[in-house]
């Protein structure tokens, strides 16, 4: 999915049929809380048109059956039908995420991917999904907040800035990119989790080093980050 509060009001209207031509429905589902109330009403009618053709495509039923069942596939190949998935008319991916929320045999990524999209947007009926302590949780999606705007990722960027502003930025841009990794797989209990964000940084930045060895890591924090490797590398195996 993508951000689009860079788009003007004027270019809004050609992301919005280009959005629809390539059948990317949940993105357009997002315009939502750009528009004015006069313009929803004509991108409600639009949606609703691409909707309900897509929901007699055969191709469209038969990723809506494999996303309502991704657990079932081997973890390497559901990031290609976790994609497909997008483009799904509302009703149909949302059944989808209800189920795989909870199944522990879908990737913790791609449900902390998902819980993240019926934040984005803005679902108001409460969920059920399964966290990386592999225990059930409820929560509402709109009332989450979003990685970005946590307390922990906000002293986490501000260290990164501080300590490496002035370095290699690739290598910044590497750090960066493995905490946001982590994060989002700690969604939505970044803060309840991360007490001391200091020392997360200091393990993140020794995680760059070719001899750590997580075994050395604080117990607390050795706790998220083990199955969180495990996780990524079940990605690519």
């Amino acid at each position: 999915m993508i951000t689009f509060h860079f788009f003007s009001q004027h270019q809004l209207s050609l992301l919005v049929q280009t959005l629809l031509q390539a059948q990317r429905l949940l993105d357009v589902q997002l315009l939502k809380q750009y528009v004015t109330d006069t313009e929803q009403i004509k991108l409600n009618e639009q949606l609703a048109a691409a909707e309900t053709r897509a929901t007699k495509d055969a191709t469209v039923q038969r990723v809506a059956r494999q996303f309502k069942h991704l657990g079932a596939v081997e973890i390497p190949q559901q990031q290609a039908i976790v994609q497909q998935a997008e483009r799904l008319p509302l009703k149909l991916y949302r059944a989808g995420v209800e189920v795989n929320l909870q199944d522990a045999d879908v990737s913790p990524v791609w449900r902390a991917q998902m819980l993240n999209n019926l934040m984005r947007l803005k679902v108001t009926n409460p969920v059920s999904f399964r966290f990386l302590d592999n225990k059930l949780y409820q929560a509402t999606p709109a009332q989450l907040q979003d990685v970005s705007e946590t307390v922990v990722a906000q002293i986490l960027e501000q260290q990164l800035q501080d300590q490496f502003g002035q370095k290699d930025p690739i290598e910044v841009q590497q750090l960066q990119q493995m905490i946001q990794t982590v994060l989002q797989l700690l969604f939505p209990f970044v803060d309840q989790i991360i007490h001391d964000p200091a020392q997360w940084f200091t393990v993140f930045t020794k995680m760059q080093e070719p001899d750590f060895d997580i075994q050395t890591v604080a117990t607390e924090i050795r706790r998220w980050l083990l199955p969180i490797e495990q996780i990524l590398q079940a990605l690519v195996n």
